[in-house]
């Protein structure tokens, strides 16, 4: 039953491959139908391989090395096109693919001089579960995959930080990455261990892996231009690679512990400086993450203070309680207070109810 999984998933890998061969004739598309036809190889390779039904079929013997080490290159450099749409192919990209190509031309005398003999080898092989003469080649073309897809994941680590993650799609996304990175290390330790049951893991999941990403193109028709768009986002932020939660509790901590707005003088520079990070990331942070700007940020803790000053300070005047809060004027406190809640800070004192803080949303 797992044979057939396996089955299914190349054959459905092909049918990707081919339909990006109808769309848009871009770079991209052609390297994600190069990439499928790859994946849809050799994972039918595997099923051929743990039916025994590759005996049937000398021709394709050791034939998934080269595919093996062309799936890395060609996943990397698909998602490069897709991040940055305006990449244009490189003759230098070349490069990527001599691993494979050395293997193939190395595999391919083996193959066609294949003997009775040799086959027969590959039989008894096959009965032990073991990996056969290109062992060596295939551990060395799924590190090198590894190493591809690790470095990706590493070129585009900041997508997958908390607040890019409360959109789904990046989630769709994370978590088809992780599963690549799963099939990965499963083959490798599949063929270093020369356990077949960890390789028809890996290809069960791969099988997963394309009715997953068959269901996401459905339902997210631009999912994968979408991370274009938030890798674009990403890179024109002046928030990329600050700890977005440690500034927003560092933020609360200054101004609900220390009250450091009842400071008159304060500024955005001194607050951001008070933070650890420029004035830019700052008022980006206020606008983006809190929906707020640094002015209407400081008047919403001046006015919570103030109010509730005026209840438990009932021996001050609202001038020295306007004052103490870090308005720098009498006029300019009873215009902010009447603006925020709709009458004076004497009427309010009288009658009024008090507010929540502006962080805790």
């Amino acid at each position: 039953m797992s044979l057939i999984w396996m089955f299914f998933g190349g054959t459905l890998a092909w049918v990707i491959a081919l339909g990006q061969l109808v769309r848009p004739p871009l770079p991209k598309n052609y390297f994600l139908s190069l990439l499928l036809f790859c994946v849809g190889f050799w994972q039918n390779y595997l099923a051929l391989l743990y039916s025994n039904q590759i005996l049937n079929y000398p021709f394709l013997y050791n034939a998934m090395g080269p595919f093996v080490f062309f799936t890395g290159p060609l996943f990397y450099l698909y998602i490069t096109l897709v991040i940055d749409e305006s990449r244009i192919i490189r003759k230098r990209w070349i490069w990527h693919f001599i691993p494979g190509i050395l293997a193939g031309l190395y595999l391919a005398p083996i193959t066609y001089h294949l003997n009775t003999d040799k086959f027969q080898t590959f039989l008894e092989l096959r009965k032990e579960s073991r990996v056969g003469p290109i062992k060596q080649l295939l551990v060395l073309a799924v590190f090198l995959d590894m190493v591809y897809v690790l470095y990706l994941g590493r070129k585009i680590r900041g997508l997958f930080s908390r607040e890019y993650l409360v959109n789904p799609k990046m989630r769709h996304i994370l978590f088809f990455v992780l599963q690549t990175i799963l099939v990965i290390i499963l083959f490798f330790l599949a063929i270093v261990l020369e356990n077949e049951t960890l390789g028809r893991l890996s290809g069960g999941l791969v099988t997963f892996a394309m009715i997953y990403i068959y269901m996401l193109s459905q339902r997210y028709p631009d999912l994968i231009h979408y991370l274009s768009s938030e890798k674009k986002k990403y890179e024109r932020s002046q928030l990329a690679g600050i700890d977005i939660e440690k500034v927003r509790l560092r933020l609360k901590q200054l101004m609900e512990e220390e009250k450091v707005f009842c400071d008159e003088d304060l500024d955005l520079k001194t607050l951001a400086e008070n933070l650890e990070i420029t004035p830019h990331q700052l008022s980006e942070f206020l606008n983006q993450k809190l929906d707020t700007n640094f002015k209407s940020f400081l008047k919403t803790y001046r006015i919570e203070e103030a109010k509730k000053l005026l209840f438990e300070e009932k021996e001050r005047t609202t001038l020295s309680i306007g004052y103490a809060v870090g308005f720098n004027s009498n006029s300019a406190f009873h215009s902010a207070f009447r603006q925020a809640t709709g009458m004076t800070p004497a009427k309010y004192r009288k009658g009024g109810s008090r507010g929540g803080d502006s962080l805790s949303k």
